[in-house]
């Protein structure tokens, strides 16, 4: 278990530095370029909440494995 939990840990964190990464280009492009719409505001919320989610199930496995 405590393998399994290791490894979903290591995969939890691999998924969040993408999404963040994500975030942080959608908002660099969105600012350069100006681009301020429905559409616009949706992706960097939709990705700003997918950040967050994947953070706090990050935090739950550590938790569960006692990292």
């Amino acid at each position: 278990m405590a393998k399994n939990n290791s490894a979903a840990v290591e995969e939890s964190g691999r998924q969040i530095a993408h999404a963040r990464k994500m975030l942080a280009s959608i908002q660099e492009v969105n600012r350069r370029d100006g681009v301020w719409n429905e559409h616009v505001l949706h992706s960097e919320v939709a990705a700003e909440r997918l950040v967050e989610k994947l953070e706090k199930e990050l935090a739950d496995l550590k938790r569960q494995s006692g990292h």
